[in-house]
């Protein structure tokens, strides 16, 4: 987690969503593949278990250890996430921290286009808040 991260989240992530997030960023340099989102929903914990805060934001989602990228379909941005499927050693994961270890990351954008990354690492750098904040009850 960099410094700013720690000024922006006042509790620990429980859930980062990918779903709804909006692309508007990609770029690639050696091994690593950054993807810009102006929307990325983090799920806080509060005092009451049951309750989650929602919150939206500006991030960069970094991926380390670049082995390939594998697209399908016309990657132009904007794009809206509609699935984000990360796993490791073939074992699917939540995203439930702002750094963690995957070897496989697949996204599905509501155009149809997909992107595939085989790497190690994917660390997200929250920038800024975009706004969104809702209180959320249930599961996540």
């Amino acid at each position: 987690m960099r410094g700013a991260d720690l000024l922006t989240l006042d509790s620990a992530p429980e859930f980062i969503e990918f779903h709804d997030g909006r692309l508007v960023g990609l770029t690639s340099s050696e091994s690593v593949l950054v993807m810009s989102f102006d929307h990325l929903v983090v799920y806080l914990s509060t005092a009451d278990e049951n309750v989650k805060r929602a919150r939206g934001f500006r991030a960069l989602t970094r991926f380390f250890g670049v082995a390939s990228v594998d697209a399908r379909g016309t990657l132009e941005v904007p794009l809206k996430v509609s699935e984000a499927d990360f796993s490791r050693q073939g074992v699917s994961l939540e995203p439930r921290s702002l750094a963690f270890d995957t070897d496989l990351v697949r996204f599905t954008f509501t155009t149809g286009a997909e992107l595939r990354v085989t790497c190690t690492r994917c660390e997200i750098e929250l920038l800024a808040s975009n706004g969104f904040s809702e209180r959320w009850e249930g599961p996540i």
